[in-house]
């Protein structure tokens, strides 16, 4: 089934930060659709986010199809800074990590692209929720 994506990006060369949609079976393809129709400019793709299908009710409310979709999406002003992180061992390299904080100084988020530490935490999430969900069966 073909979805809608709204991709954001910035022009490299001019700072400006724009947002298109694409649509496509999944968020690659409407990535290279982006990248087919902006080819002519220098460009760096900030997020990719799913548009949720929204369907007009009898009443002429709103409901959206897919409940799972992204709720909303909108550009915002934020710090992003790059910092070195890592102890130079092989199971701990050092490696660039991106963080986005508020213009208030509140952190928002990080990036980090180490593959044994996103294992972990993929692991320790699934037996987070394993639990949850093992003592909501209890009661």
């Amino acid at each position: 089934m073909l979805k809608t994506y709204a991709v954001v990006f910035q022009n490299q060369r001019t700072g400006k930060v724009d947002m298109d949609k694409f649509t496509g079976l999944n968020e690659g393809e409407a990535r290279g659709s982006f990248w087919v129709c902006y080819r002519h400019e220098n460009y760096k793709i900030l997020a990719t986010v799913e548009v949720p299908e929204i369907k007009k009710t009898e009443g002429g409310g709103v409901k959206m199809i897919r409940a799972n979709g992204t709720r909303s999406a909108k550009i915002i002003q934020v710090i992003e800074t790059k910092a070195e992180r890592g102890l130079g061992v092989e199971k701990d390299p050092v490696r660039e990590i991106t963080q986005y904080w508020s213009l208030e100084g509140k952190f928002l988020a990080e990036r980090d692209e180490d593959s044994q530490l996103l294992h972990d935490l993929v692991i320790w999430e699934s037996k987070r929720l394993a639990k949850i969900i093992e003592d909501s069966t209890e009661n």
